[in-house]
């Protein structure tokens, strides 16, 4: 009976260990989650974090961290990957890099506005997205950066 029980606590701590996802990030700032790209250039990149993204979303150009000011200059791979509550997302122009499917099943994401220098295939399969505003400081557009919107 001991050893039954033994075997049945430890299987129902292995499942909930390998139900729940980890997601690693240096810090959050109002509600988005970063990680340090160069402690000696003080940037930075948007990390998915602990929770779905939702609502409205502004990228900041800098961001505030233990008394340092850091740049945002990437959003990472997977940032806002299947964020379907996601309804819009302003980046500004410190933005230089996209990671791999950085917005990409994001079904609820209506408005993009861009002010990068480029935009790769971050946005695939962001099927309700309506509006994309694209400043003038962008230069290249992936032929894939939309696709199945």
């Amino acid at each position: 009976m001991k050893h039954s029980n033994t075997l049945r606590a430890t299987l129902l701590i292995m499942l909930l260990i390998c139900s729940n996802v980890i997601y690693a990030y240096d810090f959050k700032v109002d509600g988005i989650c970063y990680n340090i790209t160069s402690a000696t250039d003080f940037t930075v990149e948007v990390t998915p974090g602990d929770n779905k993204y939702s609502g409205d979303i502004v990228i900041p150009s800098t961001v505030t961290y233990k008394s340092k000011l850091l740049k945002v200059t990437s959003i990472g791979d997977w940032a806002f990957y299947d964020c379907t509550e996601l309804t819009s997302i302003t980046i500004p122009n410190s933005i230089t890099h996209f990671g791999y499917s950085a917005f990409s099943g994001c079904f609820g994401l209506q408005k993009v506005t861009i002010n990068c220098t480029s935009i790769d295939n971050s946005f695939s399969y962001s099927s309700s997205l309506k509006e994309v505003v694209i400043g003038d400081s962008v230069k290249f557009i992936e032929n894939s950066a939309f696709k199945n919107c």
